[in-house]
C-alpha cells in the first residue's frame, strides 16, 4: 500500500516522518513533561512539526495513568526580563 503523501498545514511543503523529543507544558499541578521517542512529522520546507492525533492521545494518556517516569531529570533555565532590557527604553 503506497502511504499517501502529507502536506504541510503552514507553507504547503512536504511531511516526512521523524523521532523527537517534545517539551510539554502543563497546568501548574503537572508542570513540564519531557515526552522521548515521540513520532512526529517534519515539514522540509519550513521545518515545522506536526503530531498525529492519536501521538497527542498517547501523551495524554501517560499523563493519566501517571506510570513511573523513564527518568527524572533536574534542569536550570534562564529567565530574562525583558522589563530591564535597554533596547525597550524610551
Amino acid at each position: 500500500m503506497v502511504e499517501k503523501e502529507r502536506i504541510c498545514g503552514l507553507c504547503g511543503g512536504k511531511l516526512k516522518k521523524i523521532t523527537v523529543g517534545q517539551v510539554q507544558e502543563y497546568s501548574e499541578d503537572v508542570g513540564t513533561v519531557i515526552f522521548e521517542n515521540v513520532p512526529a512529522l517534519q515539514c522540509t520546507e519550513c521545518g515545522e512539526k506536526w503530531f498525529e492525533g492519536q501521538i497527542l492521545e498517547a501523551m495524554d494518556a501517560v499523563l493519566e495513568e501517571k506510570p513511573k517516569p523513564s527518568r527524572k531529570i533536574k534542569i536550570s533555565v534562564p529567565v530574562y526580563s525583558l522589563g530591564t532590557y535597554p533596547h525597550l527604553s524610551g
